[in-house]
Order: C-alpha cells, then sequence, then structure tokens
C-alpha cells in the first residue's frame, strides 16, 4: 500500500506523522466502542425498567445496529494504518481468536445439550470469552514478535 494518500491526509489535517495519525483513529476507535458499548447497555437496562414501547426498543436495536458498523469501519481504518508487524500481530490473533471461539461456542452448547451442564448456554459469556482470547493473544504475539 503506498503512503502518499496518508501523507496528503497527514497534511490536510496538520498532523505531523503518522504516529499522531495511529493516535487519533484508536481515540476514535475508543469513542465509538464506548458508544456501542452504551447504547447496548441502555437499551439492555431500559427495556424491562423504562420504557415497555416495542417501537421504541427497535429504533434503540437500529442505532445500537448502526454504531456497531460505524464501529467496524472505525476498526478497517485504524487498521489500514498498521504495518505489516502490526497486521501480521493482528491477523494471528483474530485467527486464533475465532477457532477457540468457534470451538468453545459449540463446545459450549452441545455440553448442555447433552445435559453436562444444567443452565443454558449465554451468549454474554462467550463474547467475554471472544474478548479474553483475543487479549492474550494480542499480548503473546506482541511479546512473541518483539
Amino acid at each position: 500500500m503506498s503512503s502518499r494518500p496518508y501523507k496528503t491526509y497527514l497534511l490536510m489535517n496538520g498532523i505531523k506523522n503518522v504516529k499522531q495519525l495511529l493516535k487519533k483513529k484508536t481515540k476514535y476507535l475508543a469513542i465509538w466502542a464506548s458508544a456501542w458499548v452504551g447504547t447496548l447497555a441502555f437499551l439492555s437496562f431500559g427495556v424491562n425498567n423504562l420504557w415497555e414501547s416495542l417501537i421504541l426498543t427497535k429504533i434503540g436495536l437500529l442505532i445500537n445496529f448502526a454504531l456497531g458498523i460505524v464501529l467496524i469501519v472505525a476498526n478497517k481504518n485504524l487498521f489500514n494504518l498498521y504495518d505489516e508487524l502490526q497486521r501480521k500481530i493482528h491477523l494471528e490473533s483474530m485467527a486464533l481468536t475465532l477457532g477457540l471461539t468457534v470451538i468453545v461456542g459449540i463446545s459450549y452448547e452441545v455440553s448442555f445439550d447433552f445435559g453436562v451442564i444444567h443452565s443454558e448456554p449465554e451468549g454474554e459469556y462467550l463474547i467475554m470469552f471472544t474478548c479474553f482470547s483475543y487479549g492474550v493473544s494480542m499480548l503473546f504475539n506482541s511479546l512473541r514478535y518483539r
């Protein structure tokens, strides 16, 4: 990928270097992630405690979905600024996380079906596992390629 478009972007926006741009894009990603999580939390709380209207719930879901799309785009934009090593670290971490999530998720589901566990599997636990797996794999891959 040519660095030329980024140099133009840097000059147009008064940014002195790519490191400063990475910091700015990371900040945007954090803001959009916080907005997405915040709307999801508000929606989860509000459905049972603040309103009973299905229309308000649908509007909230649409807003949350739209923020999720913006979050994905912000993540993609940040990813496009990474150098080859950063991309390699992230891609290996994502691959490991995806594999672990599929294996653990399916095992979690069938363990309920087979009567090994008695409570129905909850998606929140799988999401927490996914976040934990990605964080740990990012840490190990960062140390490995240091």
